[in-house]
């Protein structure tokens, strides 16, 4: 008798089991043609991470990859060789402010010409490198500021960064990528640089 109720909940678990696991790929399966048929997000169909490819850089911990790249809703990227977010009519030469920060500096699931850079360009005549990098907290959006601001004289510098940049700042890395991070040795601030991994 005992055998027999713990047989048959040892079925009722695996059908339990099973039909949960049934019903959370069905459920995706619909998510995925909703998001791909109506809302005509092409990462639906697949992971697009394309526009987050990136290199490793010993100071900010990574760069994205030059090139252009195409986003889940069709959306246009452009980064040049130095790996500045480009825009319509924008001539690196003649930039003088520059742009850090993380993805909604960068313009992240915008194209190019939607960016805060063009309509600085187009509506005010301000000409920038868009130094901005997705996923950086506040941390790698200074020091990459103090990299190119060394190398280059800018008018102004912006800092664009979303509210929750400032909880990226300190972590040693962020989706298995290291990144640099500062620790306090009891008199100053310490520097810890990234170390390279595997992208």
């Amino acid at each position: 008798m005992i055998r027999n109720y713990f047989k048959n909940s040892l079925y009722s678990i695996i059908i339990i089991i099973f039909i949960t696991l049934i019903l959370f790929i069905i459920s995706e399966i619909t998510g995925r043609a909703y998001s791909l048929f109506v809302k005509k997000n092409l990462c639906a169909k697949y992971l697009n991470i394309e526009k987050y490819e990136s290199m490793f850089h010993s100071e900010v911990g990574y760069l994205p990859l030059p090139g252009n790249k195409i986003g889940c809703f069709g959306e246009n990227y452009t980064i040049n060789e130095n790996k500045f977010r480009e825009y319509p009519n924008f001539d690196q030469n003649k930039s003088n402010t520059l742009i850090v920060g993380d993805s909604f500096g960068f313009g992240d699931e915008v194209s190019d010409n939607e960016t805060i850079s063009y309509y600085l360009n187009k509506n005010y005549k301000i000409k920038t490198l868009n130094a901005a990098v997705y996923g950086y907290g506040l941390d790698q959006a200074l020091l990459r500021a103090k990299l190119l601001s060394d190398k280059v004289k800018f008018k102004n510098i912006l800092l664009i960064i979303a509210p929750g940049g400032y909880l990226r700042t300190n972590i040693t890395e962020r989706n298995g990528i290291a990144k640099p991070y500062f620790i306090n040795d009891g008199l100053n601030l310490k520097l810890i640089k990234p170390k390279k991994k595997k992208f």
